[in-house]
């Protein structure tokens, strides 16, 4: 038995400041991440509101440190990520962006560690092009446990071991079809309807049929009326059994 405790992952949070409550929402979020184990960063918990070594040294070493960067997007964070912004505004967010892209340029493996998250008025629209298939939503009532399944790499469900062989039954075989004698006796009993042409009709539909009941079906929907029809099928199969 294995006691020893699972790997706590760590986490750095980008997001852009859009108003005060919405920097409330990612610290909730930061605080209830740390609350399941979670060694969440955020630069809301730096003493005296910014690092010793400034923000741009901080962020990068936290962006390479971390197992993951989730990036809180919003259409402010879309738009300073991609230039359109003053460029007086949101230049951490800048920074990250920069950072992130060079990452995902040089290191097939971190688009797996870049996390985008989904929350309040959010879509899809506002996640950066290269990271948009990789998302977390937490609008929806599950996504928040989705979150955390992906920062401990656990599956959504727990694969069941694989268990004895199953009996597979034997492949039915086809039933027997008719033999010559019954196709001459089945097409002299067709030849009233249809004429000379039976014996010709009888071994093309016989060539198709898996069984007597097939082909008796097919040759008596050849005939025009339904008295025909029934008719030939009760002297058929008189001839079948």
């Amino acid at each position: 038995m294995n006691d020893e405790a699972p790997r706590r992952p760590t986490a750095l949070i980008s997001y852009s400041h859009d108003s005060p409550e919405h920097e409330d929402r990612v610290l909730a979020l930061a605080n209830r991440l740390r609350g399941d184990g979670v060694d969440c960063e955020l630069d809301q918990y730096v003493p005296g509101g910014a690092p010793a070594e400034g923000w741009p040294r901080w962020m990068e070493a936290r962006i390479e440190a971390a197992d993951f960067t989730l990036m809180i997007c919003t259409p402010h964070y879309a738009r300073r990520v991609l230039h359109q912004e003053d460029p007086d505004k949101g230049r951490g967010v800048v920074w990250e962006a920069t950072l992130l892209y060079n990452l995902l340029y040089h290191d097939d493996a971190f688009k797996a560690r870049a996390v985008p998250i989904l929350m309040g008025g959010a879509t899809v629209r506002d996640i950066p092009l290269p990271f948009r298939d990789n998302f977390c939503d937490l609008r929806d009532p599950d996504g928040y446990a989705q979150l955390l399944q992906r920062l401990y790499g656990r599956a959504r469900a727990v694969k069941p071991a694989v268990g004895e062989v199953a009996p597979v039954p034997p492949a039915r075989e086809p039933a027997p079809g008719p033999n010559p004698a019954e196709l001459d006796a089945i097409a002299k009993v067709l030849a009233p309807y249809i004429g000379p042409i039976a014996r010709v009709v009888v071994t093309r539909s016989a060539s198709q049929a898996a069984s007597r009941a097939d082909l008796i079906e097919a040759l008596a929907a050849e005939l025009d009326s339904e008295a025909d029809r029934t008719a030939f099928r009760v002297a058929a199969r008189r001839i079948a059994k």
